[in-house]
């Protein structure tokens, strides 16, 4: 009898234990689910910025990995809604909206009476907020508001309702919403949410003291330090910006006292710095800009400290090379930050015109040079100083004065002499026009342009860079609204004397004179422009959308390759927009396949090309796999559920891995672009690409 009860408990054992082990695995899994995602939640309340940092990443990547295998290995557990859920929320958390769409669908579809129904209602109205589908947004928040018997849902409903109408920059409607979370919400986080955010839309709106009101409610509101400090700095902001100075100085002295431990107190005085220099007390700022540089490095108040020590350095002491200095210091501070890339720019900006000063002198100093040359000649010297000591002294020196490092204008392959002079004098025109240029247009001194403009007058130069300086020294006056008598004179110098150039062309229009009507000058006139604002201004911007304008005008059919091959090279080498980029070499290689410009970028199409087609067929075999292992499940709601995981984009990186190469030189590609660079005097050769 007792070996029967043996038997039947070992039986019993053999059938419960493979049971129970599998119930406490996948529970172990949801639990470490669980687990990560409270982990990769915490790493989220530490981001500053908007986008995710690499240990949140992380940590949300793992969270994915493991809800995935509830879905894979689970399919018939209890915990497959709760796992779809934390996956759309991790989706969302890491900027992947798509994904996370799909992800709350799924739990709608498959799943509408679970307990997370109605939140993934929330979440996904959120994700199409996010995905700037609005109006799916607001049917949606607005059916929670009214109909959702969970008054967390509502009050969160209501918040994202504002949030909708901000991101579709409807700011009353917002400013409304806003009012309405702060007066009938109890929740405190809510309502420091909406408060600040009702202080940024005010900020939006110019309304700063009204804005001032808003973050002094939103300190009140606050329940950690954090979010108290966060909103006292925005509260100090916004008193400095409605010019209420001695409060501002006030809330953000007493800020550094009270949060003495804040890892961001940097920002309060760097603010500090910010309102002693609008005041005009430099001396001081300076001071603050430099305890911030020495207590809080490597932080963003550190680079927008050193930001405004290079500003000042360049803009008021003209000292460029230092201000340089300090701007690159200010990008390795932080290197993602807004001040950062500001410096960054200023810095390649100063380097330019470094050398375009260096270039001046130096040519300057030639042409003086080989000006003197027959005062300086044998025959003219005092006898008493011909002697042989002297001849060899005089070597020796000016041997040592070759040696010297000097700036590179061009490649001298001949050695120059007194009939060299003038083509010095038209290159010495071209770099003082760029110099007035930024005198004018960057550093907003067009008495120092004019300045330069009028050297160019004065000395020997070619035709277009006196029409081009007569011109801007028209444009000048125009625009300080003074000496119109002396504009009209000098329009009709440009109407009569300089009649085939673009600002000949252009005085006449100012003129009110009838133009001869030559759309061929107009083009020129437009690329000209845009050329300068490409290469010389380094304003891609506007120089792709006086491109647009040329393509929209139906160009010559000679001229529509450059135009597209131009707009092309300004998305990839200074907007960055590779897929931009991509689509206009393609363009350009299937409507002109045998111009010059579709060869220099056939090989790169063709790479792209190649990729895309790698990925798309990668794609197509994890897809097959992924539907090879889904037709193995039992229940048809588990194929959807595994299908929703599958894959990822085809196109992801194709393109960036392609095309994400080094710049050409500026030079380098005006020859091959064959832009005509008018405003210097010399037509450039086309060359082959």
């Amino acid at each position: 009898m007792r070996k029967k009860r043996s038997l039947l408990s070992a039986i019993a054992a053999c059938i419960v234990i493979p049971l129970l082990l599998q119930s406490c695995a996948y529970y172990n899994t949801y639990y470490n689910t669980q687990k990560y995602y409270k982990e990769a939640l915490a790493e989220h309340k530490k981001r500053t910025g908007e986008q995710p940092t690499s240990q949140e990443r992380q940590k949300f990547d793992k969270t994915i990995k493991q809800a995935s295998k509830v879905l894979q290995f689970y399919p018939d557990s209890k915990y497959i809604d709760d796992s779809l859920m934390i996956l759309g929320e991790s989706f969302y958390y890491l900027g992947q909206y798509r994904k996370a769409e799909r992800k709350f669908l799924e739990l709608l579809s498959l799943f509408p009476d679970s307990d997370y129904a109605t939140a993934a209602k929330l979440w996904l109205a959120k994700t199409h907020v996010q995905m700037a589908q609005y109006d799916q947004a607001e049917t949606a928040l607005r059916t929670l508001i009214d109909s959702s018997k969970d008054g967390r849902i509502r009050d969160e409903a209501r918040y994202w309702l504002a949030e909708c109408y901000r991101s579709q920059e409807k700011l009353q409607r917002a400013a409304e919403e806003y009012k309405q979370v702060v007066e009938r919400i109890d929740d405190d986080e809510l309502k420091f949410q909406a408060l600040m955010q009702l202080g940024r839309l005010y900020i939006e709106l110019e309304k700063y003291d009204v804005a001032a009101e808003s973050f002094e409610l939103a300190v009140r509101r606050a329940r950690t330090p954090d979010r108290k400090f966060e909103a006292n700095l925005e509260y100090g902001r916004a008193l400095s910006r409605a010019g209420r100075y001695d409060d501002a100085i006030q809330v953000h002295t007493e800020a550094i006292d009270r949060f003495y431990n804040q890892k961001n107190l940097g920002d309060v005085k760097l603010e500090l710095g910010f309102i002693l220099d609008e005041v005009g007390d430099s001396t001081k700022a300076h001071e603050w800009y430099r305890a911030v540089i020495e207590e809080h490095p490597r932080t963003e108040a550190a680079a927008g400290a050193y930001l405004k020590l290079a500003e000042f350095e360049e803009l008021q002491k003209r000292e460029y090379k230092r201000a340089r200095d300090l701007y690159l210091k200010a990008k390795q501070q932080r290197v993602r930050s807004d001040y950062a890339r500001e410096a960054d720019a200023r810095a390649k900006h100063l380097k330019t015109l470094i050398k375009t000063l260096d270039e001046i002198a130096y040519l300057g100093k030639t042409i003086d040079n080989l000006q003197n040359k027959k005062n300086t000649a044998p025959d003219d010297e005092d006898p008493a100083l011909a002697d042989d000591s002297a001849l060899k002294k005089r070597a020796d020196e000016a041997r040592k004065k070759t040696t010297r490092k000097k700036p590179k204008t061009r490649s001298r392959k001949k050695q120059l002499s007194i009939e060299d002079v003038d083509s010095l004098k038209i290159e010495l025109a071209g770099k003082k026009i760029l110099l007035a240029e930024d005198y004018l247009f960057t550093y907003n001194e067009p008495d120092s342009a004019i300045n330069q403009y009028l050297g160019i007058l004065s000395d020997y130069s070619s035709p277009e860079q006196r029409a081009l300086a007569f011109y801007a020294i028209a444009y000048i006056l125009k625009n300080m609204q003074t000496e119109e008598t002396m504009q009209d004179s000098i329009y009709q110098l440009l109407a009569l004397k300089y009649a085939d150039t673009p600002q000949g062309r252009a005085a006449r229009r100012e003129l009110g004179l009838d133009d001869d009507g030559n759309s061929a000058g107009d083009f020129d006139d437009l690329y000209l422009t845009a050329e300068r604002l490409l290469f010389d201004r380094r304003q891609p911007d506007r120089a792709v959308k006086i491109l647009d304008q040329l393509v929209d005008r139906s160009p010559p059919e000679d001229e529509a390759p450059k135009l597209l091959y131009a707009m092309g090279w300004a998305w990839e080498n200074q907007l960055y927009d590779y897929d931009r980029a991509y689509e206009l070499y393609k363009k350009l290689t299937e409507k002109f396949p045998k111009s010059k410009y579709a060869k220099a970028v056939r090989k790169k199409v063709a790479a792209v090309d190649k990729e895309r087609k790698r990925k798309e067929e990668e794609l197509k075999k994890k897809q097959a796999a992924q539907a090879a292992l889904d037709s193995t499940a039992a229940d048809s709601s588990v194929k959807r559920l595994n299908t929703g995981t599958a894959g990822t984009s085809a196109s992801a990186d194709s393109l960036t891995a392609r095309l994400k190469k080094k710049p050409q030189e500026s030079s380098d590609l005006k020859k091959k672009i064959n832009l005509k660079t008018k405003g210097n005097g010399t037509k450039k050769k086309k060359s082959e690409m």
